[in-house]
């Protein structure tokens, strides 16, 4: 059991701070909110994932049969989020660094679970332990509860790394000059993560 659970938690670790549009994203938000508030957009971002999780696993195999048509509707659907998401960041005129910006921490976390809900790698990647890590356990459901924790603590975990670099990275940007850099790099950052989904 012990073993199993380690495997889950490397895999869950991997997943969460490997580079993507919910990492970025956590990062601008970071950035433009410090840590305090964009942790309630990372923990949307995390509950989704966990959401995710639990309908690859309750449903993944009647998924399957629909995964030739979920697929590339998720990327497309995905696709146009990210390319939007993208557009928002360069089209910001002030970051509001100095600020004490009003979005509402409910807004926050929607923005942060729909991000998730949103993410083909989310989805992959979930459908992708579910099948290592669940299905092949004696007692699925108990396997598939430790899953869904595990990646509720480690995808906060994970994600906040990237929150509270943005909140480190605001202290260099101090002028409009690097703030118009730091946001033509994470929507750099968000396009590419688009071409990868189609790769």
């Amino acid at each position: 059991m012990v073993s199993l659970l380690s495997a889950m938690a490397l895999f869950a670790f991997v997943g969460a701070v490997s580079p993507g549009p919910v990492n970025v994203m956590a990062t601008y938000a970071g950035a433009q909110f410090g840590w305090r508030k964009a942790s309630i957009h990372v923990l949307g971002a995390s509950v989704a994932y966990v959401l995710v999780v639990f309908i690859c696993g309750v449903a993944l195999g009647e998924m399957s049969q629909g995964i030739p048509l979920l697929v590339p509707v998720m990327r497309w659907v995905g696709s146009l989020y990210l390319l939007y998401l993208a557009v928002r960041i360069l089209l910001t005129k002030d970051l509001g660094l100095n600020s004490n910006p009003q979005m509402a921490m409910k807004a926050l976390f929607v923005q942060g679970s729909l991000i998730q809900l949103l993410n083909p790698k989310a989805w992959i990647f979930a459908s992708s332990g579910v099948s290592l890590y669940v299905l092949n356990q004696v007692n699925t459901h108990s396997a598939l509860g430790w899953f869904c924790s595990l990646s509720l603590v480690i995808c906060f975990i994970g994600v906040g790394v990237w929150a509270v670099l943005g909140q480190s990275v605001a202290q260099w940007l101090n002028s409009p000059r690097r703030q118009r850099w730091f946001q033509l790099i994470l929507a750099a950052m968000l396009c590419v993560s688009m071409v990868i989904i189609w790769m």
